[in-house]
């Protein structure tokens, strides 16, 4: 790539953004609860149960899509049918004892 090309390349880029940030791929859960406009207990009581989310040491990172599949699938049916999947795979294992 020239660099005549390159800098064409990030004005566009720029140009396309403007001067917002790019979002975030993941975010803690006081910043999941403001993006969902709600309270952070609010959040932890209904929302937080049915994301899945990774720990890196003691913080909590939420994706952003997650939240995005949530907003979707907000009555919870998706999340219901993968825990009871994952019970139906528990249970020959708590038969065979």
């Amino acid at each position: 790539m020239t660099p005549e090309l390159a800098q064409q390349l990030a004005d566009a880029i720029r140009t396309a953004l403007g001067d917002r940030p790019p979002e975030p791929l993941a975010v803690d859960p006081t910043t999941a609860a403001a993006m969902l406009s709600m309270s952070r207990t609010a959040f932890d009581d209904h929302v937080l149960p049915d994301l899945r989310y990774r720990r890196a040491g003691a913080r909590i990172v939420i994706p952003v899509a997650e939240l995005h599949r949530w907003l979707e699938d907000a009555d919870g049916t998706q999340r219901r049918a993968e825990l009871a999947r994952r019970l139906d795979r528990l249970e020959p294992r708590r038969r065979a004892r």
